[in-house]
């Protein structure tokens, strides 16, 4: 980058873009997490739209109240993009639960060798490691998937989430569950905001989860807001 560049960037007068932050963090050899968080921060300040800036800024205070969490780049997201794998990591935190192959294909409804094929990805990424007991624990509390990006992993993912909901809405009983929806008009330029808004509220959720003192089962929560109207 010449020098005028720079300069006008670190005196604020000139935006970095998402392909020259990738760069600079490859010039810098910094770790996947580094670099994650470097294009995080650079987002935030330089995001061409104001959905972009405020996406990266409700990452940034998610990462500062939750100092135990990590966020998957992409390419590591992609290898357990499944449901199941980010499940495994919450059924270890339940009470009296040692995890094994076979305690999740039952626990989750899995065959045998995907829970098996599972538990050895989320240990090679080091998502999962053996405490001291020599049971298998997750290595952080919380473990997030890439935000704001449209990559055919996170379809899959957010997918087999839904599927999953709409067999709960036959197979559990309505105390085990709660669903609401609700149909209104919407203005499009207050979407950042609702961001900001679903954000804090699932934020809310997760810190009661962390908080609990007796797990005794893995819950999944789908905030979904969508248009049912054409664009015009």
């Amino acid at each position: 980058m010449p020098a005028d560049q720079l300069s006008s960037v670190l005196n604020r007068r000139y935006g970095l873009s998402p392909r020259r932050a990738k760069e600079i963090s490859e010039y810098l050899r910094m770790s996947i997490d580094e670099t994650d968080v470097f294009c995080t921060l650079v987002a935030a300040e330089h995001g061409r739209s104001k959905a972009e800036r405020s996406e990266a800024a409700t990452k940034i205070g998610a990462s500062a109240k939750a100092p135990n969490a990590h966020w998957l780049s992409l390419e590591q997201f992609r290898v357990v993009a499944d449901w199941y794998h980010f499940a495994i990591l919450e059924l270890g935190e339940l009470a009296g639960v040692k995890l094994s192959a076979k305690m999740v294909a039952k626990r989750l409804d899995l065959e045998p060798h995907v829970a098996s094929e599972a538990l050895a990805r989320l240990k090679t990424l080091g998502l999962l490691a053996t405490d001291e007991g020599g049971n298998l624990k997750a290595t952080t509390e919380q473990t997030f998937a890439p935000a704001g990006v449209a990559d055919r992993s996170k379809r899959m993912f957010l997918g087999g989430l839904a599927a999953k909901g709409l067999a709960a809405i036959e197979e559990q009983e309505p105390s085990r569950r709660e669903y609401a929806s609700d149909v209104l008009a919407f203005d499009r330029t207050n979407l950042p905001k609702l961001r900001e808004i679903l954000m804090k509220f699932r934020h809310d959720v997760a810190e009661l989860g962390l908080k609990s003192n007796h797990k005794d089962g893995v819950y999944c929560m789908n905030v979904q807001f969508f248009e049912l109207t054409q664009a015009d």
